[in-house]
């Protein structure tokens, strides 16, 4: 199962997939994040990959030199130091998760069914009632495909759906209404998405924040194992492409 996730996660981030068993940093213009202001730095067994723009790399890849470990790299105080005025905010840490077809446990329940075209009014009042940002938040707007609803006297009380990162993998998004939190809704309709992508052959992630203790064990429920952890960096919108150049062209200190 992992040799599916170490091909995909290596593409993405410019490694190879070997690298993934080789104890050691690398620091890789985006591929997969191209166009993205920020960095990733993504943790896998003993291997730290920091994903950035092109014109960081140098300046990250001479920080790091200096360093004798990298355990403290990602916590703020050392993101601040090495992006200085350009750091904008940590987010973080995330769980990433990886699922195999066979370690799959399906959570079923005959309140869970896909959406159809009649449920749309339904849908619209449940993401009026969640709010505009518990549904952003969510990642709801970008997973339209593989959508189940678990419905509660008319109403829906969770909606999930799956999230395409490219043509072969992606992640279950998932919101519960407020009032309905807790009862094991979520795990139910996350559940059916997940085993709607799996039928179509799509290569499952998860990503939630750690601290969202709720969300890893609701992947966790269904078979999902943890694969790596990531901390992203944003940086402020005027933060140059090329950290070693001021706007006016003047060498950085």
């Amino acid at each position: 199962m992992t040799e599916q996730y170490d091909r995909f996660w290596a593409a993405y981030l410019g490694v190879k997939p070997s690298d993934w068993s080789v104890p050691g940093v690398s620091v890789n213009a985006h591929v997969g994040l191209e166009g993205y202001r920020g960095v990733w730095f993504f943790r896998c067994g003993d291997r730290l990959v920091v994903s950035a723009p092109d014109g960081w790399v140098p300046h990250i890849s001479q920080y790091l030199a200096n360093l004798s470990q990298y355990d403290r790299v990602t916590e703020e105080a050392s993101l601040r130091e090495l992006f200085g005025d350009d750091f904008d905010r940590r987010i973080g840490p995330a769980f990433q998760g990886a699922l195999s077809p066979t370690h799959f446990r399906p959570f079923k329940s005959r309140n869970v069914r896909q959406p159809a075209a009649g449920d749309l009014p339904a849908i619209h009042a449940f993401l009026a009632e969640c709010g505009e940002e518990g549904a952003t938040d969510s990642g709801l707007d970008a997973a339209t495909l593989y959508q189940a609803a678990y419905f509660n006297n008319g109403r829906i009380a969770a909606l999930s759906g799956y999230r395409p990162l490219n043509d072969l993998a992606g992640d279950p998004c998932v919101l519960t209404h407020p009032e309905y939190r807790g009862r094991g809704w979520g795990t139910a309709v996350v559940s059916m998405t997940v085993e709607l992508a799996l039928a179509a052959g799509k290569l499952l992630l998860y990503q939630t924040l750690e601290s969202n203790t709720a969300a890893v064990k609701l992947a966790q429920r269904l078979g999902y194992e943890r694969y790596a952890q990531h901390v992203a960096v944003r940086l402020k919108a005027h933060a140059p492409s090329d950290p070693l150049w001021l706007p006016d062209g003047a060498l950085r200190p």
